[in-house]
C-alpha cells in the first residue's frame, strides 16, 4: 500500500511541477496588472487542461491520480499567490485568506479533476459498447 502511495505521489509531483510554474509566472504578472480574478482562473483552467492530458497516459489510477493532481496544483498555485499577495498588499484578512482559500480551492480542483474523468470514462464506455 505505501509503495502505491510512493509511487502515485511520485507521478503527482512529476507532473505537476512544470505546469505548476508556469501557472505561478503566469499568477505573479497578473497581479501586476491588477487582473488578477480573471487570470487566476485562466491559469487553473490552462493548468487543469494540461494535466487532464497528461492524465489520459495513466490507464491506471486514474480517479486517484486525477484527485491528487487537483488537490496538490490548485492548494499550491492558490497558497503560494496568496502569499505573494500578502507581500505585496499586507492586511490582517489576508493571513485567513492564506490558509482558507487554498483549501477551499483544493476541494474545488478535485471535485473538477475526478468529475471530468467520470465523464471521460463515461463517453469511452458508450464508445465501446457501441
Amino acid at each position: 500500500m505505501s509503495d502505491n502511495i510512493q509511487q502515485l505521489s511520485e507521478k503527482v509531483f512529476s507532473l505537476v511541477k512544470w505546469p505548476f510554474l508556469l501557472a505561478l509566472i503566469f499568477q505573479i504578472c497578473a497581479i501586476f496588472i491588477d487582473a488578477s480574478d480573471l487570470l487566476f482562473w485562466l491559469a487553473n483552467g490552462a493548468l487543469y487542461l494540461y494535466l487532464l492530458v497528461i492524465i489520459r497516459k495513466f490507464p491506471n489510477q486514474k480517479i486517484q491520480l486525477a484527485a491528487s493532481l487537483g488537490a496538490i496544483a490548485t492548494l499550491l498555485l492558490t497558497f503560494f499567490t496568496n502569499l505573494i499577495k500578502l507581500f505585496f498588499d499586507f492586511k490582517v484578512w489576508k493571513i485567513f485568506s492564506l490558509i482558507t482559500e487554498p483549501i477551499l480551492y483544493a476541494f474545488y480542483g478535485t471535485l473538477i479533476f475526478g468529475l471530468a474523468i467520470m465523464i471521460i470514462n463515461k463517453i469511452k464506455l458508450r464508445k465501446e459498447v457501441k
